[in-house]
């Protein structure tokens, strides 16, 4: 099975622990509160998505680049995805209002980011 493939099993099961967990949580909340879960829940699908889409399109382009002799390492390929994710990050509502005072350690996040959310899609297989 090729890593999109197994991309896309893995999006569907994020998603579907993600929504699956949405009616328990309001359901234990008042109303109120209830009603701003689904758009925070909606967000959290996105980026989560989002970052998922930038790692598969780092797998392809490795892939084609590969397929022409070429080799990557997996340090590599994390550093090809890190722009995306950086960005992604800094259009997060968590970051509105706030900038990135060490560049240095926020990229080292990043690439963090980056290699975990990667190891956690290579730990999933489809049903």
């Amino acid at each position: 099975m090729t890593f999109l493939a197994k991309l896309a099993g893995i999006l569907t099961k994020v998603i579907g622990i993600v929504t699956g967990i949405e009616p328990i949580v309001t359901a234990a909340l008042p109303t109120t509160v209830a009603n701003k879960v689904t758009p925070i829940e909606n967000q959290v699908n996105s980026e989560l998505t989002d970052i998922a889409s930038v790692i598969a399109s780092t797998e392809a382009t490795a892939a084609t680049l590969e397929a022409g002799g070429a080799t990557l390492t997996v340090a590599q390929k994390i550093q090809l995805s890190v722009a995306g994710v950086a960005q992604i990050i800094q259009a997060s509502p968590l970051m509105s209002n706030k900038e990135v005072a060490d560049a240095s350690a926020f990229e080292s996040v990043i690439n963090s980011i980056v290699s975990d959310f990667t190891n956690l899609l290579n730990t999933l297989k489809s049903k």
